[in-house]
């Protein structure tokens, strides 16, 4: 949180996806939205949410103040920087990892240096981009109509990941994610909402805002699991290319592998945890190198099986 004070009141601003309320968070997907598709500017977005979360419309200044308010309220704005990053492209790949962290959030063209790395970088076009990677829920529940519908829950207690979202609700999820970024893009968040939330044939009511709020924040936690955990290795391979499959078929072929190996039926598999799913996954994928390698496989070859790079094959063996 960014505690500040503005005028006689003190005010706590988040600073952090986790930190939002679920009216904070509604009121700004919809800023965030209207900065990606270039209605407005990242300064722009930072303004009018901090202007709305802490109620400044009601906060009365004198006239004479009017302009020292207004430059405290962009100073403060300027704080707010956990929903972007900066990307300056392929062309950071060669900077050190010192210089990338300092420029992630502010603009090389802000710094005051002799860094021939961050000159470099001021020459440089950059766009700012949406850094999203969380795992709360931040709409645990949705009223549609007359009816409060509750939603998945997860944490991080212990280093170790905690959800009740079933296997079902993850892989139907992911899927019409990718139906989304397809173009299919009403039709499929509705139903995203039908999955996480339970919402029967009242989808049709959920407002737009709603359906994005819902579906960035299941995006979000998806790229946790990808990037974030020890599952990350799951999807992050580089796996050679299958022979005739023209269309991919998402997450119901690793459903199809569990039930293959005498893990369950089907719909078992659906209903189980989420967490007992991946470790199983998981747990089947270490099997199958550590077997690759009793069979006197060289890693080179394992790694070109699996799609694993050499020092995670090592660590699993």
């Amino acid at each position: 949180m960014i505690t500040c004070l503005f005028g006689d009141n003190k005010y706590e601003l988040p600073n952090s996806w986790e930190e939002l309320s679920q009216d904070q968070y509604l009121a700004l997907v919809p800023l965030i939205n209207r900065m990606m598709s270039g209605d407005l500017t990242l300064s722009q977005v930072r303004i009018k949410w901090v202007k709305q979360i802490l109620g400044l419309k009601r906060v009365k200044v004198k006239s004479r103040m009017e302009e020292i308010a207004a430059d405290n309220l962009y100073t403060l704005s300027r704080q707010v920087n956990f929903f972007y990053y900066v990307d300056y492209g392929d062309a950071a790949k060669s900077i050190s990892s010192e210089v990338r962290r300092m420029v992630r959030k502010t603009p090389a063209e802000d710094f005051v240096t002799t860094n021939s790395e961050i000159r470099y970088l001021q020459s440089l076009d950059y766009t700012f981009q949406l850094d999203a990677v969380w795992v709360k829920n931040l709409l645990p529940t949705l009223k549609i109509g007359k009816k409060h519908y509750q939603g998945w829950s997860a944490t991080v207690e212990g280093g170790m990941l905690i959800t009740d979202m079933t296997t079902q609700q993850f892989t139907q999820g992911y899927d019409l994610l990718l139906s989304i970024n397809k173009g299919q893009v009403n039709s499929a968040m509705r139903l995203l909402v039908c999955v996480l939330y339970g919402v029967d044939q009242n989808a049709d009511l959920v407002q737009d805002d709603v359906l994005q709020a819902v579906t960035l924040n299941f995006q979000a936690f998806v790229s946790f699991i990808f990037t974030k955990t020890r599952y990350s290795v799951l999807w992050n391979r580089d796996l050679p290319a299958k022979p005739n499959r023209k269309v991919s078929t998402g997450m119901s072929e690793a459903i199809y592998g569990l039930c293959n190996n005498g893990y369950g039926s089907y719909d078992q598999i659906e209903q189980m945890p989420l967490m007992t799913y991946l470790s199983i996954l998981l747990s089947d994928l270490i099997s199958s190198v550590r077997n690759m390698k009793e069979m006197d496989m060289k890693i080179d070859k394992i790694s070109e099986k699996t799609g694993l790079p050499y020092d995670v094959i090592i660590q699993m063996l």
